[in-house]
């Protein structure tokens, strides 16, 4: 008898989990129409960076460990820099209605924040924050919070991209049994 109860309940939540799978989530968010295209930001604010006589600093740091160095944008793994970001671009019909839109205006510095926030736990970009002029709506910086969730591990990148000055990405991996690794890569370009 009490094994039956429990093939019973065993069967109750079986046939629950494949009901509630087979049901599509809606979401009450803006229109992807507003959404930032980051292929569109990298082309129009920091594409023109892979060229030219400058030298940039790159300061790395990992396991507490500074590392400087002066490169040419020749010898830059340009995809290194780029990937995350691209990574990020919610500008997708997949995630049309899935993120809100809260918006602030500083009169004082004639700037204007946007901030993206995801309204589905499931998507790897949680945030996007975007700082504009009000006058050109020229982008000063981006700022965007993504988690890529492996079955193991789980990598956490925070991307800050400051217009003409530099980008930074901080990449936090963890894994279970492990010591969590963290790396943090500056390119100034000033």
């Amino acid at each position: 008898m009490k094994l039956n109860r429990i093939i019973l309940v065993i069967m109750v939540m079986v046939i629950t989990n494949l009901a509630c799978k087979n049901k599509a989530t809606y979401y009450n968010g803006e229109s992807m129409a507003n959404y930032p295209d980051m292929e569109l930001i990298w082309k129009e604010n920091f594409e023109h960076f892979d060229r030219g006589p400058e030298t940039y600093k790159l300061i790395t740091i990992e396991n507490n460990k500074k590392d400087t160095a002066f490169v040419h944008p020749d010898n830059i793994d340009w995809n290194e820099w780029k990937g995350p970001l691209l990574a990020t671009n919610i500008h997708k019909k997949e995630f049309d209605k899935q993120y809100k839109i809260d918006m602030f205006n500083d009169t004082i510095s004639n700037s204007m924040t946007i901030l993206y926030s995801s309204l589905n736990l499931q998507n790897a970009t949680n945030s996007v924050s975007i700082v504009s002029s009000s006058i050109d709506n020229s982008i000063s910086s981006v700022f965007v919070n993504y988690v890529d969730a492996g079955f193991f591990s789980s990598t956490s990148y925070k991307l800050l991209y400051v217009n003409g000055v530099s980008i930074q990405v901080q990449e936090t991996i963890k894994k279970p049994f492990s010591k969590l690794k963290k790396r943090i890569r500056t390119l100034y370009f000033n």
